[in-house]
């Protein structure tokens, strides 16, 4: 049973010839994958059909066997498109070559790394289970909230000393991808239950919620533990001082006096000065702007944004992504297709509540 998400996405990235500024022009082009069938292939072919691309019809896809490979394939020519994640990344984008998109702003939701303990191991021995999740979401904040020891343990595990590399994976993956909250995601497995379902007709009528057991996030977020982590002055707090009695026994909060506390709470010292935010569908912080909705405003693209989620952040409700788009039908022609750095206006929601 998954008892938490870490990456709920993909890490990959769509890099392409400099040429190469907008989804129509990978027509007759071809992208590299490691395999076919692989992670790389499912993303190229999710990113493909987002954009209305047809594989192996208007884009060729290429199996070239490892990430280096493709570095190579693209330097050579024989591909203009690859999927690489970091630190791959960092080098294709030294070599001249261009972050077309990544997967997550294109909203794909996938288990990609998880936590995992047996039914039996749950059963008999809970309080483990809630100790070790507890343990791991300290973790986590660490992670986030001390740079230097970070990227030094990274160092130490990875077995290299380029500052670039390990730079690159900690921001675009550790800071950007992994939440806070790390809670698996529902939609993602079921994604992959789809992918399945082609080969293996028991994927067909399964459930994610066969595969999870959120007791023990749910626990720790009620608690209002992990929200005491990230408040100022947690991170040089003690253990012993940031950890509550066992978290079973504590009293849930008033969801509505949660809400307006987070709503108040700064993001993390680091995570706030590298300007990236750890991204998951399941992040339950309350996401408002009153301005969007009374005035509109213009907002910056960020690494994870999609419209989807642009719309739950400004509106509530996912399903108004559509009013952002038609709002700037001018300098966005796929809605599938936006990227870091580009200034969209986010309307105001006039039919707010419906």
């Amino acid at each position: 049973m998954l008892i938490a998400g870490l990456i709920n996405t993909l890490t990959f990235h769509v890099i392409v010839e400099k040429e190469i500024l907008e989804p129509n022009l990978l027509k007759g082009k071809s992208v590299g994958v490691t395999r076919f069938g692989s992670s790389t292939d499912f993303a190229a072919r999710y990113a493909l059909d987002k954009w209305g691309l047809t594989p192996h019809k208007g884009v060729t896809i290429v199996e070239l066997g490892s990430m280096p490979s493709l570095l190579s394939a693209l330097a050579s020519g024989k591909i203009q498109g690859a999927m690489l994640s970091a630190p791959f990344t960092l080098h294709a984008k030294k070599a001249v070559f261009s972050v077309f998109a990544d997967m997550q702003m294109l909203g794909l939701e996938c288990q990609h790394t998880g936590i995992a303990a047996t039914r039996t191991l749950i059963k008999s021995k809970p309080d483990l289970v809630r100790k070790f999740m507890q343990a791991y979401v300290e973790g986590i904040h660490f992670y986030k909230t001390h740079r230097k020891e970070a990227l030094a343990v990274m160092a130490k595990y990875l077995k290299t000393n380029d500052s670039e590399a390990l730079t690159e994976t900690y921001e675009t993956v550790g800071l950007t991808l992994l939440p806070e909250k790390p809670y698996p995601t529902l939609k993602g497995i079921q994604i992959m239950l789809q992918e399945l379902a082609a080969k293996d007709p028991k994927a067909q009528s399964a459930k994610p919620e066969q595969f999870v057991d959120l007791t023990f996030i749910k626990e720790l977020d009620n608690s209002g533990f992990i929200n005491r982590l990230y408040k100022p002055g947690a991170a040089v707090a003690s253990r012993e001082t940031t950890r509550p009695s066992p978290i079973a026994n504590v009293k849930e909060k008033d969801p509505v006096e949660d809400k307006t506390k987070l709503a108040s709470q700064p993001a993390p010292a680091a995570v706030a000065k590298n300007k990236l935010t750890a991204a998951s569908a399941n992040d339950v912080r309350p996401k408002t702007s009153s301005v969007a909705t009374t005035a509109g405003e213009e907002y910056t693209v960020k690494a994870g944004d999609h419209l989807s989620k642009l719309a739950e952040q400004f509106y509530g409700a996912q399903w108004k992504w559509g009013k952002i788009y038609e709002a700037n039908r001018r300098t966005m022609s796929n809605p599938h297709f936006i990227y870091i750095g580009q200034r969209i206006m986010i309307p105001p929601d006039d039919r707010l509540g419906t």
